[in-house]
């Protein structure tokens, strides 16, 4: 029984913990995450570093479309820009 009142106690306090932490999380969104969305910069994050993608592409709270690239590679997102200029540069036309 005393074993039992201890993963109790245990579970409790994590909980509790979990909750609380969450709730400064909640309030404080923007302040800590500003205009990013955090659950697309980790896919996109695991885009990069799981699927070996050289660029990976996200969205901020307004649907802006970003792109993320490791560090040290921005010559890969000026590479897309410059073919993204050209087709739009294709379609005026």
């Amino acid at each position: 029984m005393n074993k039992i009142k201890k993963v109790l106690v245990l579970f409790l306090t994590i909980l509790i913990s979990t909750i609380i932490a969450l709730s400064v999380i909640f309030i404080n969104w923007e302040h800590i995450f500003g205009d990013t969305r955090p659950i697309a910069n980790a896919k996109a994050m695991y885009q990069l570093e799981f699927k070996d993608k050289n660029i990976a592409e996200t969205t901020d709270v307004d649907n802006n479309i970003m792109y993320i690239v490791p560090k040290g590679h921005l010559d890969t997102y000026i590479e897309m820009m410059k073919k993204k200029r050209v087709l739009l540069n294709r379609k005026r036309r």
